[in-house]
């Protein structure tokens, strides 16, 4: 488990330090990292958690936590949200 939020936590962060532009912009780079290096979700799983995420009212951060539960239940979605943040918050920084 704790494997697995480590991974989550890097692949999310690294991805926020270069995301400029939203989460749209990198849905790709969270779909190859997410399903086909870390293997942390299958294909049908990260499509099916996007499509419930579009839907819903809210901000495009919503699919990180949902991609966060899906991965690694409640832990997962706080790992995700404060992996996002702590991105933006760094860059802020600078």
């Amino acid at each position: 488990m704790i494997e697995t939020l480590t991974s989550l936590g890097q692949e999310i962060f690294s991805t926020g330090l270069v995301a400029f532009g939203g989460l749209a912009t990198v849905l790709s780079v969270f779909h190859t990292g997410m399903v086909h290096r870390l293997a942390l979700i299958t294909d049908e799983e990260f499509n099916a958690t996007y499509a419930v995420a579009t839907a819903a009212p809210g901000p495009n951060s919503l699919f990180l936590a949902l991609l966060g539960y899906r991965v690694a239940g409640l832990p997962g979605l706080v790992v995700a949200l404060g992996a996002w943040s702590l991105a933006t918050l760094s860059l802020l920084a600078l």
